[in-house]
């Protein structure tokens, strides 16, 4: 009983090593001559062809055809050309982000001096600022001037204020205003 297993078993895998399919093939086409040259194994049989065709006569078409029927009486498949590959799609570009909404009553200004000898501005109610909040970053940007000790003086700052109401955004300024001695 244990030979016959094992007779059994050798047969069914002999079987399954008989279904295997190796082959390498090799066409070359150069308009006066195609050379086909096909090496491996269908099903346990081994196939060895290599023969050159004069298709110097022949149109595309026919060489095309001679090809497929050599091929097919082989029991092989006409080779398929590889799909290309498909070219990548470019990067969408980033949105720019929104400018800064200034706080009513507020005036805007860049900060930049456009020329080297310019003389200060008055300063209105004593002081000037600008105070922007950018609601994609959360940051409130705060600058100000004004005169102390008959000296000029700049005052900037920037807060991370992303989880604040716009009530809470106007108390912290306030409440800069007074510590700088701007309102009493």
């Amino acid at each position: 009983m244990k030979t016959l297993s094992i007779v059994g078993l050798l047969f069914v895998s002999s079987m399954a090593v008989a279904q295997h399919r190796s082959i390498s093939s090799s066409i070359d086409d150069n308009g006066q001559t195609m050379s086909i040259r096909v090496k491996g194994t269908i099903d346990g049989r081994a196939i060895q062809y290599d023969r050159t065709f004069d298709v110097a006569h022949l149109s595309k078409t026919e060489r095309k055809e001679l090809r497929n029927h050599v091929l097919d009486s082989l029991g092989i498949q006409s080779p398929t050309p590889p799909t290309p590959p498909t070219p990548p799609t470019p990067p969408t570009p980033p949105t720019p982000p929104t400018p800064p909404t200034p706080f009513p009553g507020v005036t805007y200004s860049d900060g930049y001096e456009r020329s080297g000898h310019t003389t200060p501005k008055p300063l209105k109610d004593g002081f000037e600022k600008e105070v922007k909040y950018n609601s994609e970053t959360g940051e409130l940007f705060m600058r100000y001037r004004f005169n102390k000790d008959g000296e000029e003086v700049i005052y900037e700052r920037t807060i991370n204020a992303a989880d604040k109401s716009e009530k809470e955004r106007k108390n912290i300024i306030e409440k800069i205003e007074q510590e700088l001695g701007l309102k009493k």
